[in-house]
C-alpha cells in the first residue's frame, strides 16, 4: 500500500499504547483522539499492535523488536480507559511499553477515554493525579512480568520510572482538564 502511495499509508508517528481488554469502539476512539488530541492533525499515523504483530504466533512477539519500534517513531500516545482507573498500567506488556518509552526518551502523549468535552471535565475534574504502581502490573505469565520489571530495574529504575510516569500522566490529564473547561465555558 505504501509503494501504491494510498492515502493514510506511511511511517507511523505513534506507538498506540492500549489495552487489548478494551473493546474495538474504544480502541478505535482512542485512536481517533490521538488524532485529535495533536491538534487536529489526522495526517498522524498509528502504530497499533494486533494489526502489527501476530497476536497468537508463538515466538512471533520480541519485546527488544517493541523498544526499537518505539525508539523509531518517537511518540507513545498511551490511551487511557477508563480514565479514572486505566487497565493500561496495570497490564505487563502495556507496562513495558512504557519502560521503553522512558529508556529510549521517545515523547509520551496521553489520551484519556472521551470525546464529550462535559463528561470529560466531571471525571477529570474528580482526579488530582493517578496513582502509579508499575510493580502491581499483571501478566498471565509470571515470567513475562519478571522481565519486565527487570527491564524497568535496568533503565531508569522503579520508584522513577513510576514518577515519571505519574507526572507526566497527571500532567497531561491536567491540560486536558484545562482545554474541556475552555470548551464548556464557550
Amino acid at each position: 500500500l505504501h509503494g501504491k502511495s494510498c492515502p493514510g499509508v506511511g511511517p507511523a508517528t505513534h506507538f498506540f499504547s492500549h489495552s487489548q481488554a478494551e473493546t474495538v469502539t474504544q480502541t478505535l476512539g482512542g485512536m481517533h483522539l490521538t488524532m485529535v488530541g495533536t491538534c487536529w492533525n489526522f495526517d498522524q499515523r498509528l502504530f497499533l499492535d494486533y494489526l502489527s504483530i501476530r497476536q497468537c504466533a508463538k515466538g512471533d512477539f520480541k519485546p527488544s523488536a517493541v523498544q526499537q519500534i518505539i525508539g523509531n517513531i518517537g511518540r507513545t500516545a498511551l490511551f487511557l480507559a477508563p480514565v479514572v482507573d486505566p487497565v493500561v498500567l496495570k497490564r505487563a506488556w502495556c507496562v513495558y511499553e512504557l519502560s521503553c518509552t522512558i529508556r529510549v526518551g521517545a515523547k509520551l502523549v496521553v489520551i484519556p477515554e472521551g470525546n464529550d468535552p462535559r463528561s470529560l471535565l466531571n471525571i477529570l475534574e474528580s482526579i488530582d493525579c493517578l496513582n502509579v504502581q508499575l510493580q502491581d502490573c499483571e501478566a498471565r505469565d509470571k515470567a513475562d512480568k519478571d522481565m519486565i520489571m527487570e527491564h524497568i530495574a535496568s533503565g531508569q529504575g522503579l520508584a522513577t520510572t513510576n514518577m515519571l510516569v505519574a507526572e507526566t500522566v497527571t500532567a497531561a490529564l491536567n491540560t486536558w482538564k484545562e482545554n474541556a473547561r475552555m470548551a464548556v465555558d464557550q
